[in-house]
Formats: structure tokens, sequence, C-alpha cells
């Protein structure tokens, strides 16, 4: 008996979940999102090609759009406006030392159908942020997720702090296209348990909640006008590099990870709304 309560539980923490393999190009997938109900849209981290590609729910390519006028520093998340604009995110920083932190527009419909496009930018700093890097204690510049939700864009950032305080800094920009500093909102605590486990690595908002995706979990608030109310969380097996996150219009969840030789990886999962 006592073994088969263990196991329900199991089932419980763990879900089931279906899983496809990447094509080799997209071996580094650090952003993913949906353009209708069909297609998902992802690119690969920093150093890849400024290229984004179209994809079906099971992994299979359908199409290669190059950015032609930006290079890809640190892309690390994608966002739709859900009727024209995909929003880039090249806010990797990991040494918390960057000054060319951008975001990145184009059209979707115009991506789909062509080879190469050219986009906008515009540049954004953390007013917060004083010295590049920051004091071992107030790395928090980091960010690896990017979402729309209201016409605004989100950013909750990587924690890198030392010690690690497992706070995640959620800051607000404009999607105006002009040159700007972010503003700061409540910060949200993701965990004490120290990187592997707690750091930010993607985020969605989709139906009125908000998803954030750590290496071994998604975790789902509730949103509530300025605030964020914890819902409940799932874990993710097998334990990978995952960095992209995107949600269906069901509240169905797909998650992507980066291709490893140690641990694996270089794989989309679908994990079911109903076995949440």
């Amino acid at each position: 008996m006592k073994a088969a309560v263990i196991s329900f539980l199991l089932l419980l923490v763990f879900p089931s979940f279906a899983q496809h393999p990447l094509p080799k190009s997209i071996n580094e997938l650090s952003g993913l999102v949906f353009i209708n109900d069909s297609v998902l849209v992802g690119h690969n981290d920093g150093g890849d090609q400024p290229n984004l590609y179209f994809l079906t729910t099971k992994g299979k390519l359908l199409h290669t759009c190059t950015l032609s006028n930006v290079t890809n520093v640190d892309w690390e998340d994608i966002t739709y406006d859900g009727s024209t604009f995909l929003y880039i995110g090249d806010i990797g920083n990991n040494e918390n030392k960057r000054k060319d932190l951008k975001i990145i527009r184009v059209n979707a419909k115009e991506a789909f159908k062509k080879e190469q496009v050219e986009a906008q930018t515009f540049s954004f700093t953390y007013p917060e942020q004083k010295s590049f890097p920051p004091k071992p204690n107030e790395k928090y510049y980091d960010a690896e997720a990017l979402t729309f939700y209201n016409n605004k864009l989100y950013i909750f950032t990587k924690c890198r702090t030392e010690p690690w305080d497992g706070w995640s800094q959620v800051y607000e920009l404009s999607v105006d296209m002009k040159d700007q500093e972010a503003k700061r909102l409540s910060p949200l605590l993701v965990g004490k348990n120290g990187w592997w486990q707690d750091a930010v690595t993607g985020a969605e908002i989709r139906h009125g909640n908000c998803y954030i995706l750590t290496y071994n979990r998604v975790m789902i608030y509730k949103i509530n006008g300025d605030k964020m109310t914890f819902v409940k969380r799932f874990y993710l097996d097998p334990i990978t590099q995952k960095e992209a996150i995107a949600v269906d219009k069901e509240g169905n969840v797909y998650v992507g990870d980066e291709a490893s030789k140690l641990i694996g990886g270089g794989s989309i999962y679908f994990f079911s709304k109903d076995d949440q």
C-alpha cells in the first residue's frame, strides 16, 4: 500500500508528457512561442545566426527566416503580441556587464513567408544597475524570460547573486520602440535552492496566468491586477537545460531544451493541461 501511495504522488508531481526531437540546427533552443493554433516559432541561444525557426508542435521545421540587420548576441526569449509582432529579447547577460541590451521586433507574418526580413530594435537599461558588473550580491541583471501582456513587455530576471537569494526582478517595458529605462515592479521569490532549481529560464503570460519556467519545474501564477498569486507547480522530468516555454489556447504547455552530450536534450516536451 505504501509503495502504491508513493507511486501515485510521483504521478502528481511529475506529469506524463510527450517528447519530440528538434532538428539538429536547433541545438540551443532558448525561446518559443505560438503564432497561431499550430505553429511555434523559436530561436537558438547566442552565437547562432539571427534566425527564427518556425515549427510544428511536434518539432518539425517548417520555415527558417533570417533577420538581416541584427545579430544574435545573446537571444534568450521570444514573445508575440497576438496579432502582428514578434519580440525577441537580446537580454542574456551572464556576467551582468552588458550595456547593449535590446529588444528586437519583427512582423510575424512576413517572417513566416520570407527567407529574410529586416527588424526594428530598441535599447533599454536597468536603472538600478550602477556598475558593470555589480557587486556579487547584486547580480540581478541577467535575463532569459520575456513575455507580452496588455500591450507591454515583461522581463523576469535570472538570479545570479552570490550568495544565492532566489529573487527574480520583474521589469516592464513599453512597446513604442523608443530607447528606455525598464520599470522595476515587485520582485518574485522563486526559491532558495540554488541556480539549477530556481533560476528563471522562461516565461509566458496566457489566459490570465503567468507561467514561469526553471530547469526543473513550471510554476503557474494567477494575475490579479498588478499582483501574481501562486496557483500550482509541476516538475519536469527529465531534468535538462530547459529554457523555452509556450502555452497554447487550451492551456497545454510546451517546453524546449538545449541539446547536451552530457545530460541530453534537444527536444520539445508536451504537457497536457489535464495532467499538470
